[in-house]
């Protein structure tokens, strides 16, 4: 007869000096080791691919900012003057605000000014500054309003001087003349 306690132990034997592989425990250990090291392997990948994937966010959302910027600095400072347009927006601001516009013009002096007063146009690097004149006859508080709201233009407008001077044929009104400059890229 055999002996099952003597066969047990002896395969227990050999599983624990090295017999494992008779019985496929070492090849086992050995695949979940390798299996454990190419999962920890791919998880790096993984975490690198993910760092990756967010600087491309970052990146992206900078470009995009980036561009947005750009589309408001050109509607603020645009490649090509436009004369019309600009002449046209003060004059609808004044008339805005019960103000009878008596002059406007701008340098370089165009067929559309109303008069030939001669402004200058400065230069840098970058840009072209367009300076020009408006004379208005209104009320003080009308007066003001222009002053302010030219400041929420979509183009940069920058107001150089202000005179205001009280009317001959009514106190009420007044009379301001004003100096500004507008900008584009060169």
């Amino acid at each position: 007869m055999i002996n099952y306690r003597v066969v047990l132990i002896t395969i227990i034997y050999i599983a624990i000096l090295g017999g494992g592989t008779v019985f496929g425990i070492k090849p086992f250990v050995s695949g979940v080791n390798n299996s454990i090291t190419e999962l920890k392997n791919k998880n790096q990948q993984y975490i690198q691919s993910q760092d990756k994937l967010n600087d491309l966010i970052k990146l992206n959302k900078s470009q995009t900012d980036i561009t947005q910027a750009q589309n408001i600095t050109t509607l603020a400072i645009p490649k090509t003057p436009d004369y019309d347009t600009l002449l046209l927006t003060l004059e609808t601001l004044a008339n805005s605000h019960q103000l009878k516009v008596n002059d406007i013009n701008l340098s370089p002096l165009t067929s559309t000014t109303k008069n030939t007063a001669a402004t200058t146009a400065s230069t840098s690097s970058y840009y072209k500054e367009l300076t020009g004149s408006m004379s208005v006859n209104g009320t003080y508080p009308n007066i003001k309003l222009l002053l302010t709201e030219s400041e929420t233009l979509d183009r940069i407008l920058t107001i150089t001087s202000v005179t205001i001077i009280p009317t001959e044929s009514d106190a009420n009104n007044l009379s301001a003349d004003i100096k500004f400059s507008f900008y584009y890229v060169k």
